[in-house]
This record gives C-alpha cells, structure tokens and sequence, in this order.
C-alpha cells in the first residue's frame, strides 16, 4: 500500500476459509498419491530394466559378441536416464503437494490455529497448540524463509 492509501486489508470469512482449506486438503491428498504412484511407475521400469539386463548377461553368459554387446550397452544407460527422469518428476509433485500444504499452512495461521491455546481449553497440559508447531515454526534447519517460492525451493 502506498501514502495516503487507507485501503484496508481483504478480510476472509471463517466459513468461506473452512471451505478453501478443504480443497486445498483434497488437493493435497491428490497430490500425494499421484506422487507414490510415480515413486512406484519408476521403480518398476527401473526394476524390470535391471531384471532384463541380468537376464540377458545369464542367458548368453560369457558368450558376448560384437553385436550382443551393443545390445546390452543400452539397458543398464537407460536405467540412468530413467532415474533422472523420476527425480524430476518427483521434484516437480512434491513442489506441487507443497504448495497445497503452504496455502493450508497460511489459513491456519489466518484462522488463528497456531496461536496459543488457554490452559483450561487444552486437553493435554502442555500441548499449546492445535496444528503441530513443528509443522510451521522455524527451527535452525529450518530458517524463517520471506516467499513461497524460498520456503519450496528450501524443502
């Protein structure tokens, strides 16, 4: 806001908040299983890709021509190029699960869910909040960060 601006901030209503917070949930729960799936489509290929490798080497065994050679040469390259592509699609899910967290992260602390809690309305003695702090206080690993775009590239 610049001088003399008297705009006030946007205020949210709590029901329209709850609503937002549980798609950002769905979303988040989406996203989280898309990426096992990848972790497990990966794992697979890369798995099958080293099976037919072995395979082949014990079936030819020691009897490697010219032109097996070239064959075989592939398979274990393209386990390499295979994990590379999984880690950067893995990268990416993860970037897009953490966004959904960060936005749900950011109504709680609107909501006011990581504010204290009074001693008579917790249920255990010490527990002084309602979301778990180390879901969102920064500790020394993890150093207050200014954007979103720092705290994704940090996690």
């Amino acid at each position: 806001m610049g001088e003399g601006n008297t705009e006030k901030p946007p205020t949210f209503k709590h029901e329209d908040l709850i609503g937002l917070y549980r798609e950002f949930n769905c979303s988040r729960m989406d996203y989280n299983t898309i990426k096992w799936r990848t972790v497990r489509f990966f794992t697979s290929l890369n798995g099958t890709t080293l099976t037919a490798s072995i395979a082949f080497l014990v079936y030819k065994g020691t009897e490697l021509d010219i032109y097996t050679r070239f064959l075989l040469i592939p398979l274990p390259l393209s386990v390499i190029g295979i994990s590379y592509l999984a880690m950067r699609n893995l990268e990416r899910e993860s970037r897009l699960l953490w966004k959904q967290e960060a936005s749900m992260f950011k109504i709680e602390k609107y909501l006011g869910f990581h504010d204290t809690i009074p001693q008579d309305k917790r249920l255990f003695e010490e527990d002084m909040s309602l979301v778990p702090p180390d879901n969102y206080e920064p500790s020394e690993e993890n150093l207050p960060h200014k954007t979103l775009e720092e705290w994704l590239d940090f996690r």
